[in-house]
């Protein structure tokens, strides 16, 4: 079997959730990985590599909502900076689910669907634009539609609240589609295997996971949401193109693991 070529590999976002992750992976298999975060972006502009990963950006959909302003700059600008400030032969971009504005039909969730971009929130249609400056100005190109993430770093959201007794800010009712960082990490390593060009792919949980289940199969109590924050979300997201390449576990499967495993340290 012939030897894989070794890459050089940027990873912007390296310190962030999911750039660790990502950053770990490609390292561990033999990778040149170089790790750029906000301190170290200006003493790199002009490198070249093989491939850039692209895992920067604000994740706040409520920041994003507030001040429209300052996520444009975080996800759109900056998306267009390292487009221009580095020479690679291959962009991989992080983007959302929430690129899509119907969520919760697996049938308008397919990465071949009409986004209506004037149905998404600011956070969905910065994403958007970030992808459309990733279209075209990058040659050979991934754009990586990817679930809600759960991993080590995790700061942020419903599976952190559970984690840290705090109150859920939705409904029990919601119907998530998460995805753990380092399976994230292992499809780009298939994908990538595949030498795609020009392609977009849904990298989320199969299936979505309500979290009112969650709470016969954790070691944890759930506290319920307060009444102002009833809101149930609902994601539906067809994930067969990735699974045809690569074994997605289900967003359950991956949600109860990395639980009850945050829960015995």
């Amino acid at each position: 079997m012939a030897t894989r070529k070794q890459k050089k590999i940027i990873i912007l976002g390296a310190q962030g959730l999911l750039g660790r992750a990502v950053s770990r992976y490609f390292s561990n298999r033999g990778d040149s990985v170089v790790e750029i975060d906000r301190e170290n972006y200006n003493d790199y502009i002009g490198s070249s590599a093989d491939i850039l990963i692209n895992c920067n950006g604000s994740p706040y959909r409520f920041k994003a909502n507030k001040n429209p302003s300052s996520d444009f700059e975080h996800n759109v600008t900056s998306v267009k900076n390292s487009l221009f400030d580095f020479s690679v032969k291959t962009y991989i971009y992080i983007s959302t689910i929430d690129v899509y504005q119907t969520r919760n039909k697996i049938n308008e969730t397919n990465e071949k669907s009409v986004i209506k971009t004037k149905l998404l929130d600011n956070y969905g249609f910065h994403k958007w634009l970030a992808e459309q400056l990733v279209l075209k100005y990058s040659k050979n190109y991934l754009i990586i539609r990817s679930g809600t993430l759960i991993g080590e770093g995790l700061k942020k959201g419903p599976i952190f609240d559970i984690l840290n007794g705090n109150q859920l800010r939705m409904s029990l009712e919601s119907k998530l589609s998460l995805i753990d960082t380092n399976v994230v990490a292992e499809a780009l390593g298939t994908i990538l295997a595949t030498e795609p060009f020009q392609q977009t792919y849904n990298v989320t949980g199969k299936n979505s996971v309500r979290l009112i289940d969650l709470r016969n199969r954790i070691k944890i109590p759930i506290k319920e949401p307060r009444a102002a924050d009833q809101i149930i979300y609902e994601y539906a997201i067809d994930t067969k193109k990735l699974s045809s390449i690569f074994k997605i576990p289900s967003s359950s499967e991956m949600t109860i693991r990395f639980i009850n495993d945050k829960n015995k340290k």
